[in-house]
């Protein structure tokens, strides 16, 4: 994972790619790891691929608005590309609509509003996966834009016999908010090595307070939330 960070960095996005998809294989369920694959995923115009990741990274990161962003942004970039190939399709349409109405051979006529009629369903295909697109782009900006609270992470460590988790909640509303962190350690496979429930607050409104949490049990490699309330 430090080599794939190093690679994105300088830009090496192919090399990072490989090397966190390595990391993923390693650990499927490291919150920087899903994260930062989805993200150059996203940036590769790999949507089919990034799109999947970011949603497991929503289960394992809920209350962090950077993962609904991210999800908002491969919807918003899938819907210019369906328009963009809806409007290369009314194009190519408009041309064989123009050879029938200009043509005076019945053979090529025919075949003109043949093909025409063929852009048809793409057209439409594309525009309802653009409708689908915007709509998705909007839900996930909604949720992010929603949560009560942002949960950050700025220490993961995990040795042989524990693991110790660090991190801040931002409270995001107008009043002063206390929360839990129903936290469970995770090993590779994704069983629940240990739990903790991390109480944090009372937070002021749009201030912040530091957590730490610990798991104790071999084998633990990633973590997981559950959602604030």
């Amino acid at each position: 994972m430090q080599g794939a960070v190093t690679a994105a960095k300088a830009n090496q996005n192919e090399d990072a790619i490989k090397l966190f998809e390595a990391a993923r294989t390693m650990n499927p369920y490291h919150r920087d790891v899903l994260y930062n694959l989805a993200r150059l995923y996203v940036l590769d115009s790999a949507y089919s691929k990034g799109i999947p990741l970011a949603q497991q990274l929503v289960k394992v990161d809920p209350d962090n608005s950077d993962n609904y962003e991210l999800l908002s942004i491969a919807y918003a970039a899938m819907q210019k590309r369906y328009d963009r190939q809806e409007k290369a399709y009314e194009a190519m349409a408009k041309k064989y609509g123009e050879r029938a109405n200009t043509s005076k051979s019945t053979r090529v006529v025919k075949a003109a509003v043949d093909s025409a009629a063929r852009m048809s369903p793409l057209i439409k295909a594309y525009a309802d996966s653009s409708r689908v697109a915007v709509d998705s782009a909007l839900k996930y900006n909604g949720a992010g834009s929603a949560l009560p609270v942002k949960v950050s992470f700025t220490e993961f460590t995990p040795d042989a016999a524990k693991a110790t988790l660090g991190g801040s909640v931002q409270n995001e509303t107008d009043a002063a908010k206390s929360v839990t962190l129903k936290i469970e350690f995770l090993d590779k496979s994704g069983n629940v090595v240990a739990t903790q429930d991390v109480p944090v607050g009372p937070i002021a409104a749009h201030a912040s307070a530091d957590f730490t949490a610990s798991g104790t049990g071999a084998g633990i490699v990633a973590f997981r939330y559950a959602p604030v309330s």
